[in-house]
């Protein structure tokens, strides 16, 4: 799981969103509780969810926010001191209420 994990922050930091997405994806079927994998994984989707809404697609990054405060709430229960879960969570909290979310 590691392996995939790992080229999962290459492929972000490459800017290969969607790879990086599959990456982490795949590490979190092989270890369903890696809470730094799914602080990465709420990160992108954040970033993806940003990039809809500048596109004007509502929906999708209504989706893509909801997916990413679900990932990084559950890597905090696993680890509420997950470097930079805090701040994380706090950033999708404020794009949800920006679009009107509970």
């Amino acid at each position: 799981y590691q392996a995939h994990a790992n080229l999962g922050v290459v492929f972000e930091g490459l800017a290969e969103y969607e790879r990086a997405e599959s990456r982490y994806r795949h590490a979190l079927h092989l270890v369903p509780d890696d809470w730094t994998t799914m602080k990465n994984l709420a990160a992108l989707r954040l970033r993806a969810a940003r990039a809809e809404a500048q596109r004007g697609n509502e929906g999708v990054a209504r989706s893509a926010l909801e997916e990413s405060r679900q990932l990084v709430d559950r890597a905090l229960r696993l680890n509420p001191a997950v470097p930079g879960g805090a701040q994380l969570w706090q950033a999708v909290q404020q794009e949800l209420s920006a679009r009107g979310a509970k």
